[in-house]
C-alpha cells in the first residue's frame, strides 16, 4: 500500500472470542468519541454497524459461526485524494 492509501484506509481484526456485549461497548465508545451510527444490521450469526465521523466511514463487523468468532473494524476516508490514490493503486 502506498503512502497516500495509508492515509485513506485503516483496518483491524481479531479472531479471538468476542461477545456481543464487547462489540456493543466498542460501538458505545466510538459514539462517545464523536462517531455517528448510520446503519445497523444483525442476524443470528453476524452484526454490522456503520458509523461516520467527518470524512471517515467505519464498519464494525462481528461474525459468530462454527469455527470461531471474527471481529473487524474497517475505516475508509471519503475524499478526492483517496479516490485518486485508489485509482492509482488498482
Amino acid at each position: 500500500m502506498d503512502d497516500a492509501m495509508k492515509r485513506c484506509a485503516v483496518d483491524w481484526a481479531t479472531f479471538s472470542p468476542t461477545k456481543d456485549a464487547q462489540v456493543d461497548a466498542v460501538v458505545s465508545t466510538l459514539r462517545k468519541l464523536g462517531w455517528k451510527v448510520t446503519d445497523r444490521h444483525t442476524s443470528k450469526e453476524s452484526g454490522l454497524t456503520s458509523l461516520t465521523k467527518g470524512s471517515w466511514n467505519l464498519q464494525v463487523t462481528h461474525r459468530t459461526h462454527e469455527g470461531g468468532d471474527y471481529l473487524s473494524l474497517l475505516a475508509l476516508r471519503d475524499s478526492q485524494a483517496c479516490e485518486e490514490a485508489a485509482g492509482r493503486a488498482g
